[in-house]
């Protein structure tokens, strides 16, 4: 026996139904008179077998159709739980420095001219070591400051050293970054070659003019500099993955999204553009008042109709976890050796979590840990209610640690309403393939 999913999601769009099932991701539009037959259809899964056979394997396959023995709000938390505490692929964070060289008027680091000791250093060869016997491999992520202003000295050694590692203990090695790209060069870029380093975010403050006055380099503007250096990055390196942060107050969206064109058209297919509000220019009555950022999404649309890829919504298939930091095997080091979970809430001490020992082992605190990993964000009444559940990681643990657990919906927060957003991926969902395959063609 058969019975419909729980997490299937229908909207009316201008000229098709879409389908969702949030659990697989599954999405299909059909017509007014394809979707009457299906709602009918429906309300007797048997006769939908007897009379539309190909059909109904079709929905059963995409998961609207289920066994009826299913539970599917177990599985979706068995998955999230498997995902947050044994999947031992380990994330580890390093700062070579907290230093910069912009001075970004949002940021809230503070920004000291210190560096990794070579005691830190041997410290962190030692965690890595120690961690290789317990991990399936290591996803080694680069931070700061500005990590590349000591790419010679500290990321590229560091680097060898761990891929190594992991090669001769047969595990996995990932290397990335984020960078203000600055610094980039041919040179450098073909020692990411060679260290595995081929994903990226990279930051832009809007088109030029906007960009230049947020991040300039002793007065020296860096729009054209970080463009021509993120081309080089994806000409260079085939499989390059680059994740373009464009950060926006409401000023940044009164200019026109044009710029973005600048990225050649075979290139585009390497860039996922992410659009980040500045944290202190959001306003939660303005979510109240105007549900949907129209300028936002003027900007989405714009850079999806030229190939680039653009998720209307953070929301996703198969989303375990809010964060990165939401992950039990993960840890960041800074330049001090001091260990954090999270990168976005500055470096003091009521955010660090444990102590890298001379051994290299770190040290957790405990009751940290058992306040972050006691349960899941999504384990409480209303999350466990909402069919969106299987793409929505919840509410990382560090913002939920910070307010006591209390429930907090990331849907609501949204500038783009869950329902514009899922139209949109749809509308958008075969425009960079086709893009793709037409600069790829003979």
């Amino acid at each position: 026996m058969n019975k419909l999913s729980e997490y299937n999601i229908i909207i009316e769009g201008d000229t098709k139904f879409i389908y969702l099932n949030t659990i697989t991701g599954s999405i299909v539009g059909l017509n007014q008179k394809e979707h009457s037959i299906v709602q009918k259809e429906f309300n007797n899964l048997i006769d939908f077998e007897e009379k539309y056979p190909t059909i109904f394997k079709k929905f059963y396959n995409f998961g609207y159709i289920i066994d009826e023995k299913r539970n599917e709000k177990e599985e979706i938390l068995f998955y999230k739980k498997q995902s947050v505490f044994l999947d031992r692929e380990y994330r580890l964070f390093l700062h070579p420095t907290l230093d910069c060289n912009f001075n970004c008027w949002y940021c809230y680091e503070e920004h000291p001219k210190e560096k990794i000791t070579e005691e830190t250093s041997q410290r962190i060869k030692k965690h890595i070591e120690y961690m290789s016997d317990r991990i399936s491999g290591l996803h080694l992520s680069w931070f700061g400051g500005e990590p590349l202003m000591y790419y010679d000295e500290i990321v590229e050694p560091m680097s060898l050293f761990a891929k190594n590692i992991m090669e001769q203990k047969g595990l996995t090695f990932i290397n990335s970054i984020s960078t203000n790209a600055y610094y980039i060069n041919k040179k450098m870029i073909e020692g990411f070659k060679k260290i595995k380093l081929s994903t990226f975010q990279i930051t832009l403050d809007g088109n030029r003019e906007k960009h230049n006055k947020v991040r300039n380099f002793n007065g020296e503007p860096s729009f054209d500099v970080i463009c021509n250096n993120i081309i080089d990055i994806c000409n260079e390196i085939n499989d390059a993955s680059i994740t373009l942060r464009i950060n926006y107050d409401n000023k940044t969206l009164d200019y026109e999204p044009d710029f973005i064109s600048i990225f050649p058209e075979n290139i585009r297919h390497k860039l996922r553009i992410d659009f980040q509000r500045v944290w202190q220019t959001r306003d939660e009555n303005c979510l109240k008042t105007e549900p949907i950022n129209n300028k936002l999404l003027q900007w989405m649309e714009f850079a999806a109709k030229l190939g680039f890829n653009v998720n209307f919504t953070k929301l996703q298939p198969h989303i375990p976890y809010a964060c990165y930091v939401d992950k039990y095997y993960h840890l960041e080091i800074d330049h001090e050796g001091k260990v954090y979970k999270c990168t976005a809430k500055g470096y003091t001490p009521e955010y660090e979590v444990g102590k890298l020992r001379e051994d290299g082992i770190v040290e957790l605190n405990a009751e940290n840990e058992a306040k972050r990993f006691h349960k899941l964000t999504v384990e409480n009444e209303m999350c466990l209610n909402c069919k969106y559940l299987p793409m929505c990681g919840g509410s990382c643990t560090q913002n939920s640690m910070e307010v006591n657990g209390e429930p907090i919906c990331v849907i609501q927060s949204s500038e783009i309403p869950i329902t514009t957003a899922i139209l949109k991926n749809y509308e958008y969902r075969n425009n960079i393939k086709n893009i793709y395959e037409k600069n790829n063609s003979f």
